[in-house]
């Protein structure tokens, strides 16, 4: 069903948000992928793009030359990051989505857990295999190449 407000004499349509949670494990420590995740040259050497990943609270996140953009809201190393995200695909009216990845210790390395909130609908397949097929892929290969334990 699709929720409708009101305003004046205007109606519009209000974003129908869905979301996510996926995990992977890696053989590498939290503290190594907290670090990775909030570095600019590392997350570009991860991705293989343009990245930006200033890592304070209110730091700018800019993955894949732009096409992600958003915000750091909280750190708490080497455990969580919060942060905001936005694509190129979301509408003006569709609200920042909400990143959240937990790091737990496992006895390989570490899983990492990520949360996405306020996903718009109609792109939620195209985040769920971005997460799987893209960025986790990529943080893989990118701790075996780094010969991180």
């Amino acid at each position: 069903y699709e929720i409708q407000c009101v305003t004046g004499v205007q109606t519009c349509a209000l974003p129908i948000l869905t979301s996510l949670q996926l995990k992977v494990d890696l053989f590498c420590t939290r503290e190594h992928v907290f670090d990775a995740y909030t570095d600019t040259a590392k997350q570009a050497a991860i991705t293989g793009a343009p990245a930006v990943a200033e890592g304070k609270i209110g730091g700018m996140v800019s993955l894949w030359s732009g096409a992600v953009t958003g915000v750091f809201v909280a750190l708490r190393r080497p455990e969580l990051i919060v942060q905001t995200w936005r694509t190129h695909d979301f509408e003006t009216n569709e609200p920042d989505s909400r990143v959240e990845i937990r790091l737990q210790s496992t006895p390989q390395g570490c899983r990492f857990i990520v949360t996405q909130d306020q996903i718009p609908k109609r792109l939620y397949k195209q985040f769920v295999n971005g997460w799987t097929s893209a960025y986790f892929k990529d943080l893989a290969a990118w701790t075996a190449q780094a010969n991180i334990h």
